[in-house]
């Protein structure tokens, strides 16, 4: 969390990709909301990456394995 920077929404394109182009450098936490989840109540873990100034940084960020989404259901 960034105090002087507020959050950002961001929509994927059609392959899954993002892009929040101008991010100050440091360090984000980078999270996403999927609604076949939300519905089971499991929650994709939120992931840390580091910002460089004019740099690219590279996260993939993913559901939680099938194990645990049965878990969560039965």
């Amino acid at each position: 969390t960034r105090p002087d920077v507020t959050g950002r929404t961001l929509e994927t394109d059609s392959t899954g990709a993002f892009r929040a182009d101008g991010l100050p450098p440091g360090r984000w936490s980078v999270g996403f909301l999927h609604r076949a989840a939300d519905e089971y109540g499991v929650a994709a873990p939120a992931r840390e990456v580091m910002v460089g100034p004019d740099a690219t940084s590279r996260i993939e960020l993913a559901l939680p394995p099938s194990w645990t989404l049965y878990r969560a259901l039965c």
